[in-house]
């Protein structure tokens, strides 16, 4: 069997991250996700023990908040920002984060309960990752 880490620097470097660790991390991060969903896990107010990894600040474009904020990054929003950011790359005509933004302006107001439980800081919509 072929190891793909040959190609990891070449296909890092195609989707705009230029740091094969870091696509890494976030292809490992996706697949937990999408597993953690899959079989009906909690993901809301989950803490993810191997968070997405980040370009280093200067490299990091939109992403740079993440540095700061730690919450976001380790939790689902962290992941969905690494997931924008891929989508942009390789599927700009995709509104996906358009559907996203709709369904989290659906999201009850409760005392009790908010989105930022999953890492969505209060602005999140307003940050130039999820703009148009």
């Amino acid at each position: 069997m072929r190891s793909c880490a040959s190609d990891a620097p070449s296909a890092a470097a195609q989707l705009g991250v230029n740091h094969p660790a870091v696509l890494t991390s976030w292809m490992h991060a996706f697949n937990v996700t999408r597993n953690r969903a899959a079989h009906h896990a909690r993901l809301w107010n989950r803490t993810n023990t191997r968070a997405p990894l980040l370009p280093p600040l200067a490299a990091s474009g939109d992403l740079a908040f993440l540095h700061v904020d730690e919450h976001a990054r380790k939790r689902l929003f962290g992941v969905l920002c690494c997931m924008r950011t891929l989508l942009r790359a390789i599927a700009s005509e995709l509104d996906w984060h358009r559907q996203l933004k709709a369904l989290m302006s659906s999201f009850p107001r409760t005392p009790t309960l908010s989105i930022h439980a999953a890492g969505f800081p209060s602005d999140w919509e307003t940050l130039p990752l999820w703009r148009d």
